[in-house]
């Protein structure tokens, strides 16, 4: 999970494969908000977006458990929301296994929009 260090000043210093990965640079201004209990950074409106080949998707077993907190889901729920089963989702937690073909696909769709996932939970 990567990690975030707040400054004294009040800065967040965040790893550059971070920034990299979602298409940030550093100087980027930072909106956080607070979802389930998770912190989320998301940039401020008057910050470029992402290129359109940044994928929002998880990649690795902290951001797959980071995303499913995110939803306010159990395990059980996220699951089911992408038509998978419990152990396989236990599975991916504990960085045994990784999401790929059509199941990463759906992971890759709540990740762009959680929101609507969350409405779909069961």
């Amino acid at each position: 999970m990567p990690k975030v260090v707040l400054q004294e000043d009040g800065s967040v210093v965040l790893p550059a494969e971070t920034l990299r990965r979602n298409g940030w640079s550093p100087g980027t201004t930072f909106l956080i908000e607070e979802t389930h209990g998770v912190m989320v950074l998301r940039p401020a409106p008057d910050q470029p977006a992402a290129p359109a080949d940044a994928s929002p998707a998880p990649r690795d077993a902290d951001e797959l458990v980071m995303l499913r907190i995110a939803l306010g889901a159990t395990r059980s729920q996220f699951a089911l929301l992408l038509d998978t089963d419990l152990d396989t989702v236990r599975a991916w937690e504990e960085g045994r296994a990784f999401p790929d073909g059509e199941v990463a696909r759906r992971v890759a769709a709540v990740a762009k929009d959680p929101e609507a996932a969350r409405q779909r939970l069961p």
